[in-house]
Order: C-alpha cells, then structure tokens, then sequence
C-alpha cells in the first residue's frame, strides 16, 4: 500500500505523488496484471482510503488525469449510505460508522464493475441525508478507483485491489476542510460539524480506519 502525507504542505505534491502511482499502475496494467484473483480482462482496481476531507478526491480526479490512456471510472463509498433513519436525529446518528454505508450494495456494484458491466449507482443528497430516487449509470472501465474512509475496512472489497492509496493527511488541516466543506456544500454549521466530529468523526477515525493503513 502507499500513504501520501501531508498533501496540503507541498506545491504540486498530489501530482508528483499521482504521477508515481499512475506509472505504476500502468507498468502493472501492460503486464496484464488484472488482480489479486484469477479474473480474465477485469478492470485494474485501485482502493483510495483516508480519513474525511484527506484529500482522497483530489488523489483519485489527479490519478484519472495521470491515467488518461485508459477509461477510469471512480465509484465513491458514500453514494452508498443507507440515510439517516425516521426514528434518528442528525446530530446522534453515527455516519462515520461502517454500518451506515450499504456494504451488500457496494459488493454487488464492485461485482458488475469487474465483469466490465454497466452499473447503476445511488445518487445521496448529503442536505436531506438520504438516497434520492433516481440513479446513476455508470460504463464499464479499464480502471475502476473505488474511494472512502472504509475503503480497505470490508475484506472482501479490499481482497478485489491491485494497487491500495491511503492519503494520510494532518488531522487538523482535515477538520478544517471539514468545516469549509460541510458549511458551504452541504449546509450545516460550524458548530453541527464540530459536535459531529469530537462525538463521531474523530473517534471513528482512531479506532476504524487508523487499523485499515496496515493493509
């Protein structure tokens, strides 16, 4: 696995970083490596993983433009939330927990990806906290890169990747992305957002996907 740290600090570091990775990717890709199991002419499946407002999309749109040879399709864990239920509030529901995504759904897309078939995904509204009721198609790839913070958590989502990013960034610097994001992308406030990240975020972060570097 590779860890790219503190990507904020240095001018041109995700694409010097990405450049590496993406020739990588592409030596293993003429090798005609396709997985770690037996799958003939399976896309190539790079796993981005890090904490919230890492740097994950910038790290995954960088390696798409890296990799423009092939056709990329990148797939976000987070179209798979199941919502928050009826019976919850926001402010006590745990979105940073693995249970909250819709894992069976991400393994049946994951599936239909490696046998280079068109898919339908979730679109999530991150304002309303739940799916909407149209999807999104998505075309087979070459290079699927599947990204989130339990990107490597589920074995058998993590046992499908050739090649496993995991951008470490400086714990401050996320939450601060946090706040500009969520505040101005997804309508909370500054307070919501750093009552959710001392209750779950950090918490979550520390004891779910710190273990995941490993592999």
């Amino acid at each position: 696995m590779v860890s790219l740290r503190y990507l904020r600090n240095f001018s041109g570091k995700i694409s010097r970083e990405c450049r590496g990775l993406s020739s990588t990717a592409n030596g293993m890709l003429q090798l005609g490596i396709s997985g770690p199991r037996t799958r003939e002419k399976g896309p190539f499946v790079i796993g981005v993983a890090g904490a919230s407002a890492s740097g994950k999309t910038s790290v995954c749109n960088q390696l798409i433009r890296s990799l423009n040879h092939h056709r990329c399709l990148l797939m976000s864990m987070d179209w798979f939330y199941h919502g928050l239920p009826d019976d919850s509030a926001e402010e006590d529901y745990n979105f940073d927990h693995p249970d909250a995504l819709d894992f069976q759904s991400i393994k049946e897309a994951m599936q239909l990806m490696l046998d280079k078939k068109p898919i339908e995904v979730p679109i999530y509204d991150y304002k309303m906290h739940k799916r909407l009721s149209r999807k999104r198609s998505l075309a087979s790839a070459d290079v699927v890169i599947i990204e989130g913070i339990f990107a490597f958590y589920y074995p058998e989502i993590r046992d499908l990747m050739n090649m496993k990013v995991f951008v470490d960034e400086d714990a401050d610097t996320c939450l601060a992305r946090r706040i500009r994001r969520d505040c101005s992308v997804r309508g909370r406030d500054i307070d919501s957002v750093l009552d959710q990240y001392e209750k779950f975020v950090k918490p979550s972060f520390d004891e779910q996907i710190v273990p995941t570097k490993r592999f």
